[in-house]
C-alpha cells in the first residue's frame, strides 16, 4: 500500500469543528480513520489551554 502525503494548516475554529464532527461520528468511523481522529484531537488540545479544553469537552461531551 502506498502512503499519501497531505498537508493543510487548520485554523483553530476549523479544528474545533472537525474534532466535533469526528467525535459525533466516532462509532461509525472506519478504523482506518481513527488515527486521523486522534491526531485532530491531539492537535486541538495542544492549541488550547486546560480551561479551554475543559470547556470544549463540556460543550462537546468528550
Amino acid at each position: 500500500m502506498t502512503e499519501a502525503k497531505f498537508s493543510y494548516e487548520f485554523s483553530s475554529e476549523e479544528l474545533k469543528s472537525l474534532a466535533h464532527f469526528l467525535r459525533t461520528r466516532q462509532e461509525s468511523l472506519p478504523r482506518e480513520l481513527f488515527a486521523f481522529f486522534r491526531a485532530v484531537q491531539d492537535e486541538l488540545y495542544g492549541r488550547l489551554s486546560i480551561d479551554e479544553v475543559e470547556k470544549f469537552c463540556k460543550n462537546e461531551i468528550c
